[in-house]
């Protein structure tokens, strides 16, 4: 075997090595392990997959261990997504588990919190269904979704109803009174907008719209008189009344056709 080639076996073996380390420091919780190897594969921290296919932050999410789970969060933020056979995340581990402080760091580092399994559940459903009070606030403060449905059709709050969890409903439909209230306030916003950026022409005769229309008035300063007759600026006061009364004229006209 040329010397190359020995080297790089011995990288994969080194390498095989400290994963298996790795993953033993992991389980047992020990930070110091675990940190020696983030420090030096921040990226593989976050997305090798254990024997039974699960990341090691999805076993420290399942099993609560909050120092490892912090330090597997940070180490690549932007791999929280990673999923095991099923599709569940991290945060659906933890919010299965009840481990509300985890699912508070994953949240506030970025996970989805709708984030969708192959089953059609939800980090809410879990925690509903589960009866884990503190989770299901956790995820409610990160503005949980509660209508999505899974593959059999039940929501969060069929399953806190059905398994009476009577805290979870009633937690679940405050949520969704406000989560109502947001929607229409959005699409209210929204339709405001709409009308802003596509306001009709007053005159198909010259093409002026009311954004120009605005424009014009306000450049001439238009305004009723109001000061006194011997008023220097009368004759510019009158003026501008009389354009102010010629333009509502023309505008009123044209709404009226």
């Amino acid at each position: 075997m040329p010397a190359q080639d020995f080297k790089d076996a011995a990288a994969r073996d080194q390498f095989k090595l400290e994963v298996a380390r790795f993953f033993s420091s992991v389980s047992a919780n020990e930070v110091d392990g675990v940190l020696k190897f983030v420090m030096n594969h921040p990226k593989e921290a976050a997305t090798l997959k254990s024997s039974d296919g699960i990341t090691a932050l999805m076993f420290a999410a399942r099993e609560g261990y909050k120092e490892t789970a912090w330090l597997l969060i940070h180490a690549a933020p932007q791999d929280l997504e990673v999923g095991n056979a099923n599709e569940s995340t991290a945060l659906m581990f933890a919010a299965h588990a009840g481990k509300a402080t985890i699912v508070a760091l994953l949240l506030e580092a970025g996970a989805d919190v709708n984030h969708v399994n192959k089953n059609g559940h939800t980090p809410l459903m879990s925690a509903s269904a589960n009866g884990f009070k503190n989770t299901v606030e956790q995820l409610l403060k990160f503005n949980a979704d509660i209508t999505p449905k899974d593959a059999e059709g039940n929501t969060a709050l069929d399953y806190a109803r059905e398994n009476g969890f009577t805290d979870i409903e009633k937690m679940i439909a405050t949520a969704a009174v406000t989560q109502q209230a947001v929607r229409e306030k959005a699409a209210a916003e929204a339709k405001a907008r709409a009308v802003e950026e596509n306001r009709p022409i007053i005159s198909d005769d010259n093409g002026e719209s009311l954004k120009d229309l605005e424009r014009r008035m306000m450049k001439a300063n238009l305004a009723y008189p109001v000061k006194p007759q011997d008023d220097p600026d009368k004759a510019k006061d009158d003026a501008s009344a009389a354009e102010a009364r010629r333009v509502l004229k023309d505008l009123s006209k044209d709404m009226g056709r």
